[in-house]
């Protein structure tokens, strides 16, 4: 009975090593070592074998839980996660700075989707369907989310 119990911990334990120690050995071992406590427990106990086996699940799995809990919570474990947040969003966040009815120039060919360029400041768009050549004039039709869809200004 004591061999199960010390077999049961030490596997339990080096699951929790794993952690802080990651090459894969210390967990196969303490895989190992779990799944000799289970023989011999059952070995010696057989009318608790579903006992037995739950209880060995439970503490592979609350050694995993453990690891990850103390993993988060040292030096070297912060350095793995992202502590900082996002400021809250514009409310035109996602929507493109650009006005229905705006004029500008082609800067890729537009077949349909290329760059444009309004007022200075570029904009990914699409056509209406047609064929824009580089440098020819536009004018927006819709704005949708990021979304632009722009038409070839007829030339004067």
């Amino acid at each position: 009975m004591i061999w199960c119990l010390l077999l049961f911990v030490l596997g339990v334990s080096l699951i929790v090593i794993e952690f802080f120690l990651p090459g894969g050995i210390c967990a196969v071992l303490g895989i190992v070592l779990l799944v000799v406590s289970t023989g011999l427990g059952i070995a010696a106990y057989p009318e608790h074998t579903f006992f037995i086996i739950m209880g060995e699940i439970l503490g592979a799995f609350a050694g995993i839980v453990l690891g990850l809990y103390l993993l988060a919570n040292t030096k070297v474990g912060q350095g793995l996660f992202l502590n900082t947040t996002l400021a809250p969003a514009d409310k035109n966040s996602g929507q493109a700075a650009i006005a229905v009815g705006a004029t500008g120039v082609v800067l890729t060919d537009l077949r349909p989707a290329g760059s444009i360029e309004v007022d200075g400041k570029r904009f990914d768009a699409v056509s209406d369907g047609d064929l824009i050549e580089e440098g020819g004039r536009i004018h927006v039709l819709e704005v949708h989310g990021n979304r632009i869809v722009v038409e070839a200004t007829p030339d004067e």
